[in-house]
C-alpha cells in the first residue's frame, strides 16, 4: 500500500525551513547596521525596540571597542527615556569597563544622562612599573672604636651619592589608598680618613662600596582627583646586603734613627671583602612624599623618600676584629654606625585593571 504525501505538511516545512536560514542570515547582516537601525529607532520614540535590537547585538555580533561604546551609550539613553535608572547605570558601569578612560564630551546627550554617568566611580585598581632613582646615604656614628689611641677613628664617613632601579606593583584597594610592594637593587658608599698625631703622621684614606638587595612595603595615600596627584606613603623595608668592597690607602712617615732622612710609606689595598663585618639582614622604616601624572593608562611619579634602619646597626660587632689584615696592617677598625637614606626618584607605571561601581 502506497503512502500518501501530505504535500501541505511539506511546503509548510520548508517555508520555516527558509524563515529560519533567511532570517539567521538577515541577524549576521544586521550586524553591520544594527546599532544605526537602534539610533534611528530611539530617534522616532521606539526605545523598546531599540533596546532589544541592542541588547540582541551584544549577543550575537563581534563588536570592536568603539562599536561597543556607540551601542551603551544610545542603551544608556534610551533607558532613561524608560525612566529604567538602574538599567542606566549598570550600563553606565559597562561604558567605563570598556573604556577606562572614556571623557564625555558636553552637550550631547539629555541632561540626566550627564548626572547618572558623574554617579559611577572609577579608580585604578592594579598597575605595575619601573623605578630609578638616586639616593644619598647617611652614616651615624653610635660608638667609636680604635687602635691606636692617638689617631681620630671619629672621623666622620663620608656619604657616597648612590643609585638604587627596580619595579613595583601597586594595588589601590580602597578610592585614594593603595598598598605598593617595591623590589629594587641599590649601590652607595662612603669615605673615611683616619688621621694620626704621632711622629709618623700617618694618613689612612678607606672607601667602602655596599650593593643591596631590597624589598619595600608600604600603604600611599594620594590626594585630589585630578591628572596631577600628591601623595605620601609610609611603610617599612628589608635590607639583604650582598656585596661590601674596601679599598685602603695608608701614608706615613718614617724617621731613620741614625741619619736625619724621613722616608715616605705607602701601602694600598683594593676590593677587599668585607661583607662578614657587616650585618647583611637589616630592617628599617621608610616614609615618602611625591606628585604622579595620569595619561591614559600610564602614570609618571616623582618622589622623595627617607629611609632609615631600626635594630641593626650595619657594622658586625661579632666581627669586628675578624679581618686581620685590616687591623694589623693598616690599623684600621669599625665603629658602630646607623645607616639612614634619602632617595628621589622617577617612576613609571602601567594600569592594568580599574574598579568601575556606581555610587
Amino acid at each position: 500500500m502506497q503512502a500518501k504525501v501530505n504535500y501541505k505538511h511539506l511546503v509548510t516545512f520548508f517555508v520555516l525551513l527558509f524563515s529560519i536560514i533567511t532570517g539567521y542570515s538577515q541577524e549576521t547582516v544586521n550586524c553591520v547596521t544594527a546599532i544605526k537601525d537602534a539610533e534611528e529607532m530611539y530617534k522616532n520614540g521606539n526605545y523598546d525596540n531599540a533596546i532589544q535590537l541592542i541588547n540582541n547585538t551584544f549577543k550575537e555580533c563581534s563588536l570592536s571597542k568603539r562599536e561597543k561604546e556607540d551601542a551603551y551609550l544610545l542603551l544608556a539613553q534610551a533607558y532613561l527615556e524608560k525612566e529604567n535608572y538602574s538599567a542606566a547605570d549598570q550600563v553606565f558601569v559597562k561604558v567605563l569597563n570598556n573604556d577606562p578612560n572614556f571623557k564625555l564630551k558636553e552637550n550631547l546627550y539629555q541632561e540626566d544622562f550627564y548626572t547618572y554617568y558623574n554617579k559611577i566611580k572609577i579608580r585604578p585598581l592594579l598597575s605595575a612599573g619601573l623605578k630609578l632613582g638616586l639616593n644619598s646615604p647617611h652614616y651615624s656614628i653610635k660608638k667609636v672604636y680604635s687602635v691606636n689611641s692617638s689617631d681620630n677613628y671619629s672621623s666622620a664617613y663620608k656619604p657616597q651619592i648612590g643609585y638604587s632601579y627596580g619595579a613595583f606593583v601597586e594595588w589601590q584597594f580602597y578610592d585614594n589608598l593603595s598598598v605598593v610592594s617595591e623590589n629594587c637593587l641599590s649601590k652607595m658608599g662612603y669615605d673615611r680618613t683616619i688621621t694620626g698625631k704621632d711622629v709618623n703622621k700617618p694618613v689612612l684614606n678607606y672607601s667602602e662600596v655596599l650593593k643591596s638587595f631590597e624589598t619595600s612595603l608600604y600603604i600611599k595615600k594620594y590626594f585630589l582627583h585630578k591628572q596631577f596627584k600628591p601623595f605620601v606613603y609610609l611603610g617599612g623595608y628589608f635590607t639583604d646586603l650582598t656585596n661590601a668592597t674596601a679599598n685602603l690607602e695608608l701614608t706615613y712617615k718614617l724617621k731613620d734613627n741614625i741619619t736625619p732622612d724621613v722616608d715616605n710609606y705607602y701601602l694600598s689595598q683594593n676590593n677587599v671583602n668585607v661583607l662578614n663585618m657587616r650585618n647583611t639582614k637589616r630592617q628599617g622604616v621608610i616614609s615618602g612624599v611625591g606628585i604622579s601624572y595620569k595619561t591614559q593608562n600610564i602614570v609618571i611619579s616623582a618622589d622623595a623618600s627617607y629611609r632609615v634602619d631600626i635594630g641593626k646597626h650595619l657594622t658586625n660587632s661579632a666581627n669586628r676584629y675578624n679581618n686581620e689584615q685590616l687591623l694589623y696592617e693598616f690599623y684600621y677598625i669599625d665603629n658602630d654606625i646607623n645607616l639612614s637614606r634619602i632617595d628621589v626618584s622617577l617612576s613609571v607605571s602601567y594600569i592594568f585593571k580599574y574598579s568601575v561601581k556606581s555610587k
